[in-house]
């Protein structure tokens, strides 16, 4: 259609896409964790070693291989938080690694949240999965 009712058109679906657009970047993603069940529920990774080693080690993996720092570490308790930069180096990711006895194996949880950023476009799954990826090589499945 031409005229003036084909331009109403286009600007009010310009004017749709900029409101959602905006509501996005307001409400922020949510933390990221991967590896959920079909009900929501995250499934923690489970290694076969003690949770102390296991904390100790995933806080080394993500120092050494992923180059993440060390925000704040609580190895009896079982919860690392670590700072994630972002690929292009842009804005940094809070990750938060929980590890939990389940029998004589150890359960760990893996949580990324975007930093200061609103839109993450998928850095934060991506972090789950390269810690999660390390952890898989490095440690014995329970």
């Amino acid at each position: 259609m031409n005229g003036k009712g084909g331009r109403v058109r286009i600007v009010l679906g310009i004017a749709a896409v900029a409101v959602i657009g905006a509501v996005v970047v307001l409400a922020g993603p949510a933390p990221v964790a991967v590896g959920t069940e079909a009900n929501g529920a995250v499934k923690p990774h489970v290694y076969d070693m003690p949770p102390d080693q296991t904390t100790q080690v995933a806080g080394a993996l993500a120092t050494t291989k992923l180059n993440w720092t060390v925000a704040s570490s609580d190895i009896p308790n079982g919860i690392i938080r670590l700072a994630a930069k972002s690929r292009m180096g842009l804005s940094t990711d809070e990750v938060t690694v929980t590890v939990r006895p389940d029998g004589k194996n150890a359960a760990v949880s893996i949580v990324s949240q975007a930093g200061t950023r609103g839109m993450d476009f998928g850095a934060n799954a991506q972090h789950v999965r390269d810690l999660q990826s390390a952890m898989d090589g490095q440690l014995p499945p329970g």
